[in-house]
């Protein structure tokens, strides 16, 4: 289910410039840029947005 939202999300920001989403990283390819959030990228320690 989840892969398939991120999916949908993915084409949706590739095929909308400007567009931003936030999906699982592992669902991350490379059409798509990943932004920093508190100077941070997702796999690295204290990235806000990770999930417990």
């Amino acid at each position: 289910m989840h892969r398939v939202r991120d999916e949908i999300v993915l084409t949706m920001v590739d095929n909308n410039s400007g567009a931003i989403g936030i999906v699982n990283v592992y669902s991350i390819h490379g059409h798509v840029k990943v932004l920093k959030v508190d100077e941070k990228l997702p796999m690295e320690q204290g990235y806000p947005l990770h999930g417990n």
